[in-house]
């Protein structure tokens, strides 16, 4: 899988979208009362003097959000980073920016690149994978305790259909966290899964709680929601079909937080 991130230009668009949901200040702490609330109001956008890597944190944030979620300590991670454990928009938007600076070993301005590939016996049957020698995204999930299953098809000719991996990941249990890449930057804030037409500029979080699945996707401007529910087609699209490899993210130690 290949992650590119948004530009400039996709800030423009997403600025014609409408007002904002709620009241913003980077010194608040996060709104509601359980972390799929807190989260959905967390962009990788943000309002600091002191980061730069916005447009290129989508894979940081999502992999923040999902390991939250599947219930890692904000205040262990942020300390490896000298941040404070306070759940606030800014430690969460520093945090997202640090785990960007630690993953981004090539120091190129496109934000932290996933790569993974299969590997095929010779009838063209899928046995195994390894980590493209460009992917960064390894660093991000060593510095917040995750391991990312890539969710591949069978075989050579079936390598997209990742129907029967995204069933079994939804099989093992609540909640099921999977990153995806998408294309991101439409003119109503909206991703759509990539295709001939929309080139994978992006990538979000689904996760699947209590019989229902919901997209974080973190490109949003500070003030609005980052969070809605997913049909089963989109679903589908994002994860069973998805031309660019999923990830399913666990904790590698699956330890709750207090």
């Amino acid at each position: 899988m290949r992650l590119r991130h948004l530009t400039l230009l996709l800030l423009g668009l997403a600025a014609c979208a409408a007002p904002a949901d709620f009241a913003y200040s980077e010194t608040d702490a996060l709104p509601g009362a359980d972390l799929p609330t807190r989260f959905a109001h967390v962009s990788q956008l943000d309002l600091l003097p002191d980061t730069t890597g916005d447009h290129e944190r989508c894979s940081c944030a999502a992999a923040l959000t999902g390991y939250l979620l599947l219930g890692g300590s904000f205040g262990a991670a942020a300390a490896k980073f000298g941040i404070g454990p306070e759940l606030t928009f800014a430690n969460v938007h520093r945090l997202q920016e640090a785990l960007l600076r630690a993953a981004n070993v090539d120091g190129e301005d496109n934000g932290v690149l996933g790569s993974t590939v299969p590997e095929y016996d010779g009838d063209g049957r899928l046995t195994g994978w390894r980590l493209n020698p460009k992917d960064e995204f390894h660093h991000v999930l060593a510095a917040l305790g995750l391991t990312a299953e890539p969710l591949l098809g069978p075989t050579r000719a079936a390598c997209n259909d990742r129907s029967a991996p995204v069933a079994a990941a939804l099989a093992a249990g609540e909640p099921a966290v999977f990153v995806f890449g998408c294309h991101g930057g439409l003119a109503d804030g909206a991703i759509a899964p990539p295709d001939a037409t929309h080139d994978a500029n992006h990538c979000a979080l689904a996760c699947v709680a209590d019989g229902r699945a919901w997209l974080f996707d973190s490109f949003r401007r500070p003030g609005h929601l980052a969070r809605r529910e997913l049909s089963t087609d989109e679903m589908r699209a994002y994860l069973d079909h998805n031309p660019i490899t999923p990830y399913w993210l666990r904790l590698a130690s699956p330890t709750r937080r207090p």
